[in-house]
This record gives structure tokens, C-alpha cells and sequence, in this order.
């Protein structure tokens, strides 16, 4: 999030968990951040829609969709319906599979305008189960790497050269 926030370009509300004050922000004007103050799912979903209303937030973006799949979802339609332009947007990070799963996610992407994954595989299981309103979007790459030979990362972590290593 650090990094998507020090990479906008456009205006944007950022909500995170209060605990999360502590971490340092560049600053950038187009930023505006929120706390979340609860981990509570019926606090927090009342929590964005005030912020939704009160910002006039055109798109919602939940960064981490995966929380949603324990609670199928509720609320993310009315917080849509709140926002400027009637736009949710989710990313998943992880696929468990279990039929109980996999209905809950569908009943979310039926409420939502866009899902996003990172994976061909986790976009080949959707497409296989029926949702068809997602984008593969690689992880971002936020600063440039360079390969390593393995002498080079041996040295670098201090790993002796005898020591077998399991990647």
C-alpha cells in the first residue's frame, strides 16, 4: 500500500488499520487517509460507506478481498451503490477451494464490477467456474532487480559455500 500511495498520480482516499499510523507516507497531496478503527466486519463495512458518502469516492477498491469470503460478501453491494460512480473493484490474493468457498466467491463477483488476480491459474478457475468479470494484472513490481548469481547471494546473506540451501 506504502508504495501505491507514493505512486499515485490522481486523488485517493486510503484506508488502513489505525495500528498502521505508524508507518511513514511520503507526502502527497492527492492522498487522504482514513483509520480504520475496528475489526469489526459490520463496523467496518459502515465505517467505508461513511467514508464512500463523505469523500464522494467515485471507485472502491478493496486491496484484500480474500477477508470477504468469510462473510460472503455482505455489504459490499449497498457500499457500491454508495460510491460516486456505483464501481467496487476486489483483488484476491488466494483461491482455497471447497464448494462453500467457491459459491460465497461467486455471490461476490456477481456484486462487484471487477475482480482482480494475480495468477493465470487462479484466472483459469474462475473462468472454469463461471465468473468472467476479472483481469489477470501481474504483482507489481515497485523498484528495479537484478538477477543474482548463487556465489553472489551465498555472500551477500552469508551463507557458507558447504551449507545445502532449498529454495
Amino acid at each position: 500500500i506504502k508504495a501505491l500511495a507514493e505512486g499515485l498520480h490522481s486523488h485517493a482516499v486510503i484506508m488502513l488499520p489505525q495500528e498502521e499510523a505508524a508507518v511513514r507516507f511520503k507526502e502527497n497531496s492527492d492522498c487522504i487517509f482514513e483509520w480504520i478503527l475496528s475489526a469489526d466486519y459490520k463496523v467496518l463495512l459502515k465505517q467505508v460507506k461513511r467514508v464512500v458518502k463523505s469523500r464522494k469516492i467515485d471507485i472502491i477498491h478493496f486491496v484484500y478481498a480474500d477477508a470477504f469470503l468469510k462473510y460472503w460478501g455482505l455489504g459490499i453491494d449497498t457500499i457500491k451503490k454508495a460510491s460516486q460512480n456505483n464501481c467496487a473493484v476486489i483483488t484476491f490474493h488466494q483461491m482455497r477451494c471447497s464448494w462453500l468457498r467457491d459459491a460465497a466467491r461467486k455471490r461476490i463477483f456477481s456484486r462487484i464490477n471487477c475482480g482482480i488476480i494475480h495468477t493465470e491459474s487462479l484466472f483459469d478457475r474462475l473462468i472454469s467456474q463461471g465468473i468472467n468479470n476479472i483481469v489477470k494484472i501481474e504483482y507489481p513490481r515497485f523498484q528495479v532487480t537484478k538477477p543474482v548469481r548463487p556465489d553472489q547471494a551465498r555472500n551477500q546473506l552469508g551463507i557458507k559455500t558447504d551449507h545445502k540451501v532449498l529454495l
